[in-house]
């Protein structure tokens, strides 16, 4: 014999195994097939109230509908990305190129393209998103609850609305179409026939006294819940959109400075109406060029900073364009107070700076210039291998030999050289690695660059800069290239 259980309620009037319950309601009791089934009244019907059965096709209507704005949501995502961060994906440019009348470049570009503070699509994005979780959470609405579902109803229509005229502004005012911009629109059309198809109709069924009526749903906390995500994802886009927005004031910005700072003539006023300061070159110091050059340059560098890098890479390019002309003092300002007290805190940033420093004056001490140079630039070399201490394997490929080597590492003289380069350099105001003087007046940079996202050196401009500077020309022949 098998048990059949019935809900006692009055949300549901079918009987199902008990090893497979499919109503919604809670309490049931279960009772021998062979009793007879009891009748409900008609009011006590779940169908005759607007609440279908769990696999009803109204149920699996409302999930639909929910997927249908996530996929909106997704689309007007990918349509931000695109126009905001120009990111488009081959996909993008595969629905964009199937025809001449489609440009979504130039639709998102255009002034139909921002409403207000945000681009169209963030708005596409939050209005989507917004759908998907009342769906989701609060669901369709039954008779009793069709005036808290009225909003969403009022919404997507105002939606569908919004996309009749972006559509007709495509066909009329723009030169192009956007392929995805219509997909959009075409998802929002679902939705509202959707919401229309769903809606439940006809008047409240009568209920005999005493008997209470249906809970309106969907449900009020259901509906705050919506609308506290709603709102906090609401907020995030536009968060989103905001740092977009600045970090392109910002690039628009730092354009407007380079553009006025970044070229020949404003590094060269710079150079000349700046303070002189005595610069002594002591006999000690790493000295390269011309030694009755009429102008020197004194350099304060770290093997750490990847601008003092650099620098000395371009360094052998710029003496070989004027041999007779520049005579350059390489000293040392290595950002770790291992190296000086007098260097504050906040420039306390390379672990091993002053360890590599040490060894370059070290190389210096007991080898040729020529070694000395190459080992200076087998230092910035392997500034990923500082950490394992590779400073003898080094001297030894230049040809040092070790033993002299580590006697002059440990020489108390090498360490007093350095601290004396960074009390220098405290007394000038350097406020980091890499600070240049050009015949005792600071110089802001020693490169022109490129205003691309990723600046590069502008060669051309670069050398113009040290024609100046140096009141030179070029040997002829050299070429302006950097090693």
């Amino acid at each position: 014999m098998r048990s059949s259980c019935w809900v006692t309620r009055r949300d549901a009037s079918v009987a199902v195994t008990a090893r497979r319950l499919q109503v919604r309601g809670r309490a049931f009791r279960c009772e021998s097939s062979e009793q007879p089934r009891p009748s409900l009244p008609q009011w006590q019907s779940a169908e005759a109230h607007g609440i279908p059965p769990v696999n009803s096709p109204r149920s699996w209507l409302r999930w639909l509908l929910a997927i249908t704005a996530t996929c909106g949501a997704g689309v007007s995502l990918f349509l931000q990305s695109a126009g905001m961060y120009g990111q488009a994906g081959a996909a993008f440019a595969r629905a964009c190129g199937a025809g001449p009348r489609f440009d979504c470049a130039s639709v998102l570009s255009s002034q139909w393209g921002q409403l207000g503070p945000l681009p169209t699509a963030t708005w596409g994005f939050i209005y989507f998103a917004f759908v998907a979780l009342w769906l989701g959470i609060a669901g369709l609405p039954n008779r009793a609850g069709r005036a808290r579902h009225l909003p969403l109803v009022l919404l997507v229509i105002a939606g569908s609305a919004a996309s009749l005229f972006y559509t007709w502004i495509m066909l009329t005012a723009l030169p192009a179409m956007c392929p995805w911009c219509l997909v959009a629109h075409g998802l929002n059309a679902i939705l509202l026939i959707g919401l229309l198809v769903t809606w439940p109709r006809g008047p409240a069924e009568a209920r005999p006294a005493g008997v209470a009526p249906d809970p309106p749903r969907p449900s009020a906390a259901r509906l705050a819940v919506v609308a506290a995500l709603s709102m906090s994802w609401g907020l995030a886009s536009i968060a989103s959109a905001a740092a977009w927005y600045y970090y392109v004031a910002a690039g628009t910005a730092r354009g407007a400075w380079l553009d006025a700072t970044n070229n020949v003539d404003y590094v060269s006023w710079q150079v000349e109406s700046g303070r002189r300061f005595d610069l002594p070159v002591a006999s000690d110091d790493f000295i390269v060029g011309a030694e009755n050059a009429p102008h020197l340059l004194v350099a304060f560098l770290d093997f750490e900073c990847p601008h003092c890098r650099e620098f000395e890479a371009g360094l052998a390019a710029l003496l070989r364009r004027h041999p007779d002309r520049l005579r350059v003092a390489l000293k040392h300002y290595p950002m770790s107070q291992a190296c000086s007290n007098r260097l504050p805190p906040s420039h306390d940033r390379h672990r091993f700076a002053c360890d590599a420093a040490r060894a370059a004056v070290a190389a210096q001490r007991i080898g040729t210039r020529e070694q000395a140079w190459k080992y200076r630039q087998l230092l910035y070399a392997n500034v990923a291998e500082f950490a394992r201490r590779p400073f003898v394997a080094l001297a030894m490929t230049v040809g040092l030999d070790p033993q002299r080597f580590g006697g002059a590492l440990a020489d108390p003289h090498v360490a007093s050289q350095i601290a004396n380069d960074v009390s220098l350099a405290r007394s000038l105001e350097v406020d980091g690695a890499g600070a240049l003087f050009l015949d005792g007046r600071r110089l802001p940079t020693w490169r022109i660059t490129t205003t691309d996202p990723q600046p590069r050196m502008n060669e051309v401009e670069t050398w113009r800069l040290w024609d100046r500077l140096l009141r030179a020309r070029p040997i002829a022949g050299t070429a302006p290239t950097a090693e």
